[in-house]
Parts: structure tokens; sequence; C-alpha cells
């Protein structure tokens, strides 16, 4: 009974891995984990998708924190909230560590915006580009 227990842990384990790994994997998927944690209203999450040039202090995530939690009450305010976020063409850059992503996001009011997300490589795994 141990053991199998032991098996069952080790397995969650690797699949909690293998679904935060997923969301970095591509310009594509991290674009969509980003615009999900914000739909869920999980902005610290939606920040840790990001890639901000040099180390960020706890005082400068909690800054960044309050500014995208005002930013996402005025569209649930303006737009109720974000419907959907459908995620288009890719363009890749030529040295394979940038991308630009089209975005189409639909609010709850039914209204649109198409928009582009800049992503950027780092150790492997995709990043929205904060220094867009």
């Amino acid at each position: 009974m141990k053991k199998i227990l032991g098996i069952l842990s080790l397995a969650l384990v690797m699949f909690g891995f293998a679904a935060c790994n997923s969301a970095t994997s591509s310009p594509e998927n991290v674009v969509k984990a980003y615009y999900d944690a914000l739909q869920k209203g999980e902005v610290e999450k939606a920040i840790d998708l990001m890639h901000f040039k040099g180390e960020m202090t706890q005082e400068q995530k909690d800054e960044i924190v309050a500014t995208f939690n005002d930013k996402l009450a005025m569209v649930n305010n303006h737009h109720q909230g974000i419907a959907a976020v459908e995620v288009g063409e890719v363009e890749m850059a030529e040295d394979g560590e940038h991308a630009v992503v089209k975005i189409k996001i639909i609010y709850g009011d039914e209204q649109t915006k198409e928009d582009t997300e800049k992503v950027i490589k780092v150790d492997g795994k995709w990043f929205i580009d904060a220094a867009k």
C-alpha cells in the first residue's frame, strides 16, 4: 500500500511540473496561459509568466500586482471582463528567441480588440516580454 501511495505521489508531482512547463513551452502557450490567468483574476500568476530585465524586489512586484489589479478592474468595469482570447499567427524572429503573437481579445460586453504580444525565450522557456 505504501508503495502505491509513493508512486501516486510521484506521479502527481511530475504532472504538476509538466503542467507548469507546458505553459511556457511555446509562444502560443505562454500567451494563452497569461490571458487565462488574467481572466481568472490570478494577477500574480500572470506576472510570473512575464520576463522582466534584472531581478525584481518584492516591493517592485507588489507595485506591478497593484497596477495590474487596477487595470483589470477597469476592464471589468468598462467591458465586463475578458470573455475569451483567441491566439492567432506567430511571427518568429530569425534568432528563434523572440516572437510576436497576434491575439484577439473578446470582452464580456462582446467588444473585441486585436493586438499583439511580444514574447521572449529565456533558458528554454517562453515568457511575455515585459520590456515591450
